[in-house]
């Protein structure tokens, strides 16, 4: 008996052996079926993909055309914001003073006011340096107190205008009533600003 029932335990797993293999041939031959097309499919397949690669080349094109124009605008839009780099007019102290003339960009030019407070005509500078600020952005305006400039700052060469474009003094006028008078608007400063080519 156990002979036979080995024999009949082995040709059980035999069975079940060649049953699997067909049953797994029988998927592969299905899913090969499925993979396989005619010749018309084979043609308009070939077809699609001749239209797709001409699509494809022509969104390309497109994309690199739009791709240019976007680069062209994003630079536009750095180069604008640079020049709107500043707006206002800084304060500055001693400490700080070299700083924003040295270390600002070489392209941008920085205009100083040196002045004391109490005196109404370097007041009235302010005002007119404060409404330039905010129409030339790209200009860095700048004010200190004389006494934070340089301690023994003459007061008589007040108010002072001092010119920078990376680190080097590029104009300076000193007393500027002496150039503009004591009756002067921001359209006066703008002017002098231009003559040394800043504005």
């Amino acid at each position: 008996m156990g002979v036979s029932f080995c024999s009949f335990v082995e040709h059980c797993f035999v069975t079940f052996r060649v049953q699997r293999e067909a049953a797994e041939a029988r998927k592969a031959i299905a899913a090969q079926a499925m993979q396989t097309t005619t010749v018309k499919e084979d043609e308009a397949n070939a077809k699609t993909d001749q239209q797709l690669e001409e699509e494809f080349s022509q969104l390309d094109l497109d994309d690199q055309l739009s791709l240019e124009q976007y680069r062209k605008k994003r630079l536009a839009e750095l180069l604008a914001e640079q020049r709107k780099k500043y707006g206002e007019v800084r304060e500055l102290h001693s400490y700080d003073y070299m700083e924003a003339v040295q270390e600002t960009d070489p392209d941008y030019f920085v205009v100083v006011h040196i002045f004391q407070p109490r005196f109404s005509v370097c007041m009235q500078l302010n005002q007119c340096l404060d409404k330039l600020a905010a129409a030339f952005p790209s200009v860095l305006f700048c004010k200190i107190a004389s006494k934070e400039a340089l301690s023994t700052f003459p007061d008589h060469s007040l108010p002072a205008l001092l010119v920078y474009k990376g680190g080097e003094l590029h104009a300076c006028h000193m007393k500027v009533t002496n150039d503009l008078g004591f009756s002067f608007s921001a359209t006066n400063v703008k002017q002098l600003l231009h003559a040394d080519e800043v504005l």
